[in-house]
Formats: C-alpha cells, sequence, structure tokens
C-alpha cells in the first residue's frame, strides 16, 4: 500500500516539475526559517540560565533619537552602573558596566600576550 502512495507521488513530482520544485523549495525555506527562529528563541530564553538568582537579574536597554531615527541598543555610559546602585541602593545590590569587545594587550613581567576580552567592573 505505501510502495503505491510513494509510486503515485513520485509520478506527480515528475509530471509537474516546475510546481514540484516551488513547493518543495518553499518548504525547505519555511524550515530552515522555523528552525532559525526557535534557535534564537531558545538563545535567548537560555540567557543567564545558569545563575540562581536570574528571576533578579535585568539588563539596561537604551533607546537613543539622532536623526530623526529611533535606535535601540545595550550601550549605556559607564558611570550608570555606579549612579543606578547609588540613587536605588534598596532596590539595587549589585549593578556592572561592561567595555566593548576589543582586543586587550596583557603583561606579565616580559611576557607580552593579546586576547580578545571585555573589561567588567568589580560588582560582575
Amino acid at each position: 500500500m505505501i510502495k503505491n502512495y510513494i509510486k503515485i507521488a513520485w509520478r506527480n513530482l515528475w509530471n509537474n516539475k516546475v510546481f514540484s520544485i516551488i513547493n518543495i523549495f518553499g518548504l525547505a525555506l519555511g524550515l530552515a526559517c522555523s528552525l532559525l527562529i526557535l534557535l534564537w528563541v531558545q538563545s535567548e530564553l537560555s540567557m543567564d540560565a545558569s545563575n540562581a538568582n536570574t528571576d533578579r537579574l535585568y539588563t539596561l536597554y537604551r533607546r537613543s533619537y539622532s536623526d530623526h531615527q529611533v535606535r535601540g541598543d545595550y550601550n549605556t555610559p559607564g558611570l550608570l552602573a555606579a549612579q543606578i546602585k547609588k540613587d536605588l541602593p534598596d532596590d539595587v545590590q549589585y549593578a556592572t558596566s561592561t567595555s566593548w569587545t576589543d582586543w586587550k594587550t596583557f603583561q606579565v613581567g616580559d611576557k607580552i600576550i593579546k586576547q580578545e576580552g571585555k573589561f567588567a567592573s568589580d560588582d560582575f
């Protein structure tokens, strides 16, 4: 029975080549997009999941207006973490600032290495 279904499906695909290619390409594209969206959502939901206090972690998101456009990013001024701790001492236990990911040069004695990374404040 299944052999008959496969034979009929193959004949339909072979006789309608253009429509078959369009349908198979659309199906493949839809599945690929769905998988990419699933991976993105899974990555977003797993952010800081290893931390025991994930319900108490927050990330600041900044919206800026320039040239009649709204832009959003996670870049905030370097002194913002210290000011938040100072202004909201009962609500904020720890606040940290991080730098851009960049190549840094480290030296211990006469040994010098370059490493990609970020700086973070003490509360990190």
